[in-house]
């Protein structure tokens, strides 16, 4: 298998709703658990950030399923690099919602307090997914349950 992680961003059309992409997750949850996709997903109220990790086939096919979803737009991909192991392995597809309460942190991995994913490099938008994914969703949650912060 050769494995990969693929990290993009995006904004969110203005018909998107939060229930939206809960219903994505949820359906993401059981795509991915067949293919063998991990993967992490923040949203605000404008932008997501995704990392999906896996066979890079596989990965290539999901991503280009999101490029073609009219709830995305200006999808940018920031890295689609091989790895050795995944750092999201815990869940097929786990989610948070960020706020401006989480704007130390936003500073802390960019440039600026406000989340706007398309100004960080892909080991910025690494960072932040990975400090999310430790804050928000610790070892101790089901794999099945949803996530927001």
């Amino acid at each position: 298998m050769n494995l990969v992680r693929l990290i993009y961003a995006s904004t969110l059309s203005d018909d998107t709703t939060f229930d939206d992409m809960q219903n994505v997750t949820a359906s993401a949850r059981k795509n991915n658990k067949q293919n063998g996709i991990t993967g992490f997903l923040t949203i605000s109220h404008a932008y997501a950030l995704q990392i999906l990790e896996g066979d890079r086939g596989i990965v290539s096919s999901v991503y280009n399923k999101i490029a073609k979803d009219t709830r995305h737009r200006n999808l940018t991909l920031l890295c689609m690099t091989p790895i050795t192991q995944r750092k999201f392995d815990r869940w097929e597809m786990e989610y948070c919602e960020i706020n401006d309460r989480h704007s130390d942190l936003i500073f802390m991995h960019g440039s600026s307090r406000h989340f706007n994913p398309y100004n960080l490099s892909a080991e910025n938008a690494l960072s932040l997914l990975s400090e999310l994914h430790d804050q928000f969703a610790p070892a101790t949650t089901s794999p099945s349950a949803g996530t927001t912060g």
